[in-house]
């Protein structure tokens, strides 16, 4: 399951970005949005952190994700964790 989270969460692919486009968990009342670019949704460790995948996160992490990047909601990654 974790390598089927991973997958999604990949920001170089387009399963991640057609994802949030569909449902965005920071805005799930928003409803869709297919005008967003990956410029402007949170980095896909600030998702993880949100939904407590703590596996997932802990990969991230090690493969270099940025920790303090801007965005979402929560404003970054640690007050989504939170």
């Amino acid at each position: 399951m974790v390598a089927l989270i991973i997958s999604l969460l990949d920001s170089t692919s387009q399963a991640y970005l057609t994802w949030i486009r569909i449902y965005d968990p920071d805005n799930a009342r928003r409803g869709s949005d297919f005008r967003r670019t990956l410029s402007e949704v949170p980095a896909p460790l600030y998702y993880a952190c949100h939904a407590g995948l703590f596996e997932v996160v802990q990969y991230l992490v090690d493969k270099g994700a940025e920790v303090n990047a801007a965005g979402g909601r929560y404003g970054n990654a640690l007050q989504a964790a939170s």
